[in-house]
């Protein structure tokens, strides 16, 4: 509203947004929240400035962590996504929103990625599900990907 206030004027755009003039003048005067203070300070930094592009795999990951209403409640995932091959490379599914669910998906992605670097990288062993990296998340083994089978 700040930003339109010169061009538009205060009232057109409270009455387009449906806010009495009043609100805006009060809400302009009063200090902020404790919320609204907190809020500013947990803004996260942008590392990557914005450049998505990696040269080779494990160079640059991303996550996010969303929420899946079910008829139970909700459900959170956290994922992490490697840039440069743009696969899930870790995740984690559970019913609260806790720190554990993030580093639970990112302890996958983290070992295999240390195994890959290893001259003496095992291969997985009979697991039914494999990542795309190659690790299998029962047994937290990791397969170079030449060797999928």
């Amino acid at each position: 509203m700040e930003a339109r206030r010169d061009a538009f004027g205060v009232e057109p755009i409270c009455r387009a947004v449906g806010v009495p003039v009043s609100t805006y003048y009060a809400r302009r005067s009063r200090k902020p929240s404790r919320r609204t203070l907190e809020e500013r300070t947990l803004v996260a930094r942008d590392l990557l400035q914005r450049d998505f592009r990696a040269t080779r795999p494990n160079e640059k990951w991303v996550a996010d962590i969303t929420y899946l209403r079910t008829w139970n409640g909700f459900l959170y995932l956290a994922f992490i996504l490697d840039c440069y091959s743009r696969m899930i490379v870790g995740w984690q599914l559970a019913t609260h929103l806790r720190t554990d669910l993030v580093m639970d998906a990112l302890e996958l992605p983290t070992a295999c990625a240390s195994r890959a670097r290893t001259p003496n990288t095992r291969r997985s062993t009979g697991s039914a599900s494999t990542t795309p990296s190659g690790c299998t998340k029962n047994s937290m083994t990791c397969r170079p990907p030449s060797t999928r089978s």
